[in-house]
């Protein structure tokens, strides 16, 4: 989805830099990525509602599979992982955003373990406003504002207050949903910006 307050030109390859739109194409929007943290999310929800002992746990350390089941379902989604690139570099940093709620989520684990989810959804939803700008995506917004908001919700237990189980399994369907959609946009990123005859 074009970026609102971006305007649409007549020639995109004035507003989209070739190699910028090579990068979108290639890495289908990074949309790997979502997956794999869908994954991350639908997995906790599992354990959450299977092995609930473990469900703390798998909050705070699980996060750690992201980037080696991104190599797995990019290799079956056709999308390349590591490519030579500097927006490669800055999609790469944006992430390690989350790595700060590790250490809040490991001191909250035994005073307030049902403030975990909300916290990382939050950690997680900020670094997709970096991934709006790099993959010239709107969708990317509307992750950040729903992991956002739901994620404050959460974690002061307005909704779903210490049902992490369900906690995750909304934030991992909010992140197949988005997977989809930008990885369908990654193939026409420029025409998403030509100016309509």
């Amino acid at each position: 989805m074009r970026i609102p307050f971006i305007a649409r030109v007549a020639d995109p390859t004035t507003l989209i830099r070739p190699e910028l739109e090579k990068f979108i194409r290639e890495t289908k929007s990074g949309s790997s990525f979502l997956v794999s943290g869908a994954a991350f999310w639908l997995v906790g929800a599992l354990i959450s509602f299977a092995m609930p002992s473990v469900t703390i746990a798998w909050v705070i350390y699980g996060g750690i599979s992201v980037p080696f089941l991104a190599i797995v379902f990019g290799k079956l989604m056709h999308s390349a992982w590591l490519i030579k690139s500097p927006y490669a570099v800055l999609a790469a940093v944006a992430p390690v955003m989350e790595l700060a709620a590790i250490p809040i989520m490991i001191f909250l684990q035994h005073s307030n373990p049902g403030a975990l989810v909300g916290i990382l959804m939050i950690c997680e939803g900020v670094h997709y406003l970096v991934y709006m700008w790099i993959h010239l995506e709107y969708y990317f917004f509307f992750l950040f504002y729903l992991k956002c908001f739901l994620g404050v919700l959460f974690l002061f237990n307005v909704i779903l207050g210490g049902a992490l189980g369900w906690q995750m399994l909304i934030s991992g369907i909010l992140s197949l949903v988005a997977a989809i959609l930008v990885a369908r946009d990654s193939s026409h990123v420029g025409e998403l910006y030509r100016e309509k005859s």
